[in-house]
């Protein structure tokens, strides 16, 4: 089996060791879409394509080149479209509410300056997040008008979407997902002051069935494999604040051997239906 793996940090522990395991039974190549144009690369591939690619990347060239592969017949995991949805959160916020997935009441700006109008519309508190996911992007609690307009200096033209705050218990439920096993540990939430970033493992028996069944419903939905759901512990049950294509794993144990065992099950598929 040939598998070729996008990303911009092939360092990263889990992916290193996913890559150590799968090379171990097959050939594993590992690209940047960042080395070359994204058609350069394409048309590189096409010479000797691989029987799956696994997309880490979410730069705008990362996906590009996923977009070029699949229209040559690749399979991309994530695809484009799903991977796209999840950076782009309007179409994340849309997909959700369209399958009927608990979410917050979303509103959207083409930039926080234009966004000030819609303020005296609106009930506070809000989350202001930027439109496209990335890693340093803006994601904050605003308790009045005059929040927001504190951050006009630095975030002025940045598309935005504005969420209705929902109270909850301070933590993020971070849950992962393989190939539709589900994993689960809690981190507090980014909205509190100097929150850290420490991970407290969920056991199986604290893990809520309807966490599980939002989580596994957002994957049929964007038609992820690789992914993670945020959600919030609300009083009127879990609420999905963000869906992530292919996040890092660190808080999922044996994460590597999971997903290489999910990776090698691509192939006993693709053969099946062959």
């Amino acid at each position: 089996m040939k598998i070729t793996l996008i990303s911009d940090k092939p360092d990263h522990p889990v992916l290193a060791a996913m890559v150590d395991r799968l090379r171990a039974c097959h050939r594993v190549a590992v690209i940047s879409a960042e080395s070359d144009d994204p058609a350069t690369l394409a048309a590189r591939e096409g010479l000797s394509p691989a029987d799956v690619y696994l997309l880490k990347s979410h730069t705008p060239a990362g996906l590009d080149l996923a977009h070029r592969l699949e229209l040559c017949g690749a399979l991309v995991v994530n695809g484009w479209s799903a991977s796209v949805a999840c950076q782009d959160r309007v179409l994340m916020a849309r997909r959700l509410d369209a399958a009927g997935l608990p979410c917050p009441r979303t509103w959207n700006a083409v930039t926080l300056g234009r966004a000030l109008p819609l303020l005296a519309g609106l009930q506070f508190p809000l989350v202001i997040k930027s439109r496209f996911s990335r890693r340093g992007d803006l994601v904050v609690r605003a308790d009045d008008a005059a929040e927001v307009e504190a951050l006009l200096h630095r975030w002025n033209d940045e598309p935005v979407i504005l969420q209705h705050f929902e109270d909850n218990d301070g933590w993020d439920v971070k849950m992962w997902v393989v190939g539709g096993h589900a994993y689960a540990a809690r981190r507090p939430s980014p909205l509190l002051p100097d929150a850290g970033s420490d991970t407290v493992p969920i056991s199986p028996d604290e893990l809520l069935p309807a966490w599980v069944a939002a989580t596994l419903r957002v994957g049929r939905e964007f038609d992820l494999s690789l992914y993670g759901v945020d959600l919030l512990v609300t009083g009127h049950g879990p609420s999905i604040v963000d869906v992530n294509a292919f996040p890092g794993y660190r808080g999922v144990p044996n994460a590597a051997a999971a997903l290489a065992a999910f990776t090698e099950g691509l192939n006993v598929e693709a053969s099946a239906s062959a």
